[in-house]
């Protein structure tokens, strides 16, 4: 422990002076967004900041929640060129209240495991700088999504989007009704959770896709664990996101902790959030959940 903390200060002390990954042309019109003391003071929201897929200096990284429980830790995998086996694997990474997570990594295959501390940048939040000790790399930076080439044989990339960004708010404009489902009250069924596509609706650069989830299960579900959704846009292009946020018009609002718990038939209302692609409409929503999936069609 003495170890981690340690290995913390450091690397939180040189991260501020620390470059960050360029990004992209088609991303450096967009605004970014500065995390305020709550984002980086609440461990349970640094955590959701920080998952979701990023694009490294060393390649494509994975962060998720690792299971349920009263800690949430979290896991990751990085792949390196074209290797269909992530090179690096993250293990019990905790956030903390200042803005970063620490744990172990290892190389794939290894059981040797040595810490590393993620640390949100502190005047963007779409970026972050980690601190792995014995890689030959030196510190790992990344900006979040990935739009890079997929290994043969991996899922599509499932990035995360901005949690806190604040767009200015624009006179919503929905999108066509989606079609009856086959259930009388509009649910199609997933794996413990049954869901309906309330609706998906175009504010500011962003698309809000509302769904309400249904507890299918035989007992409790904490928020919408282990459900990702997918939006395919008119030019074929797919973007998933795992993170849920309130059901609420305007910025996206994180829930609260605890977390909401649904009993079994009970049902929460959530939403995803994803950017918007200029000159493309949503065409289908995909709820997935393991290898289960629900898909609604709009137009």
């Amino acid at each position: 422990m003495m170890l981690r903390k340690s290995l913390a200060a450091l690397l939180f002390a040189s991260a501020a002076a620390m470059p960050m990954l360029a990004a992209p042309s088609n991303a450096s019109a967009q605004s970014s967004w500065t995390p305020s003391a709550d984002d980086l003071g609440n461990s349970g929201k640094v955590g959701l900041v920080f998952e979701g897929e990023w694009t490294t200096n060393a390649g494509r990284l994975r962060l998720s929640r690792d299971g349920a429980g009263d800690i949430d830790l979290f896991k990751g995998e990085l792949w390196t060129g074209n290797a269909p086996a992530a090179a690096y694997l993250f293990e019990d990474l905790l956030p903390d209240s200042n803005g970063g997570m620490s744990g172990v990594w290892r190389p794939s295959g290894s059981s040797e495991r040595r810490p590393v501390y993620f640390s949100l940048n502190r005047t963007d939040g779409d970026r972050f700088v980690a601190g792995m000790d014995g890689w030959a790399g030196g510190e790992l930076t990344g900006r979040r999504g990935y739009d890079g080439p997929i290994p043969p044989n991996k899922p599509a990339p499932r990035p995360s989007s901005p949690v806190p960004s604040t767009p200015a708010r624009q006179e919503q404009a929905p999108i066509p009704q989606v079609p009856s489902a086959p259930a009388a009250d509009g649910f199609k069924p997933v794996g413990k959770f049954d869901v309906r596509l309330d609706r998906v609706v175009a504010e500011g650069r962003y698309w809000h896709v509302y769904l309400t989830l249904r507890n299918a299960a035989s007992h409790s579900l904490v928020q919408a664990q282990g459900v990702d959704v997918r939006l395919e846009d008119s030019d074929g292009i797919g973007v998933e996101s795992g993170q849920a946020v309130r059901a609420r018009p305007g910025p996206p609002e994180l829930f609260g902790s605890p977390p909401p718990t649904t009993r079994p038939g009970g049902t929460l209302p959530v939403k995803f959030v994803f950017d918007k692609r200029e000159g493309a409409d949503p065409m289908r929503i995909l709820v997935l959940e393991g290898e289960h999936e629900a898909v609604f069609r709009l137009g």
